[in-house]
Formats: structure tokens, C-alpha cells, sequence
């Protein structure tokens, strides 16, 4: 459903489509599709696409230019190491789970604290440990 804005005064002939990213254009912040397009896809090799599609050989490349990047606190990179999950969370009350390919945000869980055995999410819905291991063995 379209969000209408009137203008001042009310005036019915003076109303137009409310835009909520106007403001945040205007002050030159792009989308993800205008980035993709404008500046990503114009000037990147597309060879060169795989190596930062994987999140893991990202960070070991950009390690060994020096350049920061978030601790990375554990991966699971095949499905029987799923049962290291527990473990590898056990010391730590916020983390954020990703995968190692993907885009757009998908497959990102946010975990703002822990709850006994259960993790919260940003959310503030709980989430048990089968349900995360089973999310981690989707991504």
C-alpha cells in the first residue's frame, strides 16, 4: 500500500507519493541495488566477484593488507561440525551468525544475549540451540 503525504494546508490537488529514502538520497546515500550497479558491478573485474563473495577469504585478504576487520569467533565450514556449535558459543552472551556466501543480509542472525541455553535475538525472540544449529546448517 502507497503512503500519501499531504501538504501544507491540505490542499487535495498538492498531495504526492511519500517517499521515505527522498531525504536519504538527497544527502547521497545509495541503496544496495544503486550500489551494486553504479559502482560495484562498473568497477570490478567480475573475475575477481568470487573471491569477495566468500567472507572467509575476504578477511584472510584483507589480514594480510593490513586492513581491519570484525574477530571472526568460529566457523563451520561442513555440516558434521555442527555439533561443535554449542562449544564454540558456550564463552560468548552477543554474536552475529553469517554465512560465508551470500548477499542482501540473508541468513544473518543477530544475537543480542543468552537466556540459560537459549540465545535472544535483536528481535527479543528466543531461539534454542537445535533452532540455531539447524539455521547454521541452512547457511
Amino acid at each position: 500500500m502507497d503512503t500519501l503525504q499531504t501538504l501544507p494546508y491540505g490542499n487535495a490537488k498538492r498531495m504526492r507519493r511519500f517517499d521515505p529514502f527522498r531525504s536519504l538520497r538527497a544527502r547521497g546515500v545509495l541503496g544496495i541495488n544503486r550500489r551494486n550497479a553504479d559502482l560495484i558491478f562498473r568497477y570490478n573485474p567480475r573475475r575477481h566477484f568470487p573471491v569477495v563473495d566468500d567472507k572467509i577469504r575476504t578477511k584472510r585478504l584483507a589480514a594480510e593488507h593490513d586492513l581491519r576487520t570484525p574477530r571472526l569467533l568460529g566457523s563451520i565450514e561442513a555440516h558434521g561440525e555442527l555439533r561443535r556449535l554449542p562449544e564454540l558459543l558456550d564463552p560468548l552472551d552477543e554474536f552475529v551468525v553469517k554465512p560465508a556466501h551470500g548477499a542482501m543480509g540473508n541468513g544473518v542472525l543477530v544475537v543480542t544475549g543468552r537466556n540459560g541455553d537459549s540465545c535472544v535475538k535483536s528481535s527479543g525472540s528466543r531461539l534454542e540451540m537445535r533452532d540455531l544449529r539447524y539455521h547454521v546448517s541452512g547457511i
